[in-house]
């Protein structure tokens, strides 16, 4: 079972919480995503950093679409289940992975 949508204000009192990250429209169309670019020095902190992520994913079962390249990750966070929406669990990872970029 799904959590619960968000609605805005519960959203922006969680972003409250996360520096850099912001509501933003799927690149598919499809609702609203959690969305953060992490800046790296290279392609191999940026693809470590990566793997750490999918080990939080996977504690979570929760999974972010995620997009690598020289540099830099964005990870993009949203509940399918949930009409594409944003819930707490999407809440909850981002705040996972935003300790783990500390």
């Amino acid at each position: 079972m799904s959590s619960p949508a968000l609605n805005a204000s519960d959203i922006d009192a969680g972003l409250a919480t996360l520096p850099g990250w912001q509501r933003a429209p799927n690149t598919d169309g499809k609702g609203e995503v959690l969305h953060k670019r992490y800046a790296f020095k290279n392609f191999r902190e940026a693809m470590g950093f990566m793997l750490q992520v999918s080990y939080i994913a996977e504690k979570h079962q929760h999974h972010p679409d995620a997009k690598l390249g020289w540099g830099y990750c964005e990870i993009a966070l949203q509940t399918h289940d949930a009409g594409n929406s944003i819930t707490e669990k999407d809440i909850t990872v981002a705040t996972a992975i935003e300790k783990l970029s500390r």
